[in-house]
């Protein structure tokens, strides 16, 4: 293991290959049925006609996956609507 501190020469281009490598794992254990979208610390899932039942199931599912690596995660799940980068978007 090694350690890269907050404001590392190299540390916005390990933020992005782990960011990358986790991607890569939900991508590939959900396989198109979730749009997921990575940007540094944050991550936006959108679920498609799913009921929320299956939701709340995936969002256990994805706080598991990245426990697994070490991390601790805040997920929401069964949302309409959320604000990102002091954007809304809204989901009908």
């Amino acid at each position: 293991m090694f350690d890269v501190t907050m404001g590392n020469y190299d540390g916005a281009e390990v933020c992005e290959l782990v960011g990358l490598y986790i991607l890569n794992k939900l991508c590939n254990k959900y396989n198109r049925k979730i749009s997921i979208g990575l940007y540094r610390v944050d991550v936006l899932a959108l679920l498609k006609r799913i009921g929320p039942r299956s939701a709340d199931k995936i969002h256990k599912e994805f706080s598991a996956i990245f426990e697994n690596f070490g991390l601790k995660i805040t997920a929401l799940a069964n949302l309409k609507n959320c604000e990102l980068f002091s954007h809304n978007f809204r989901y009908f």
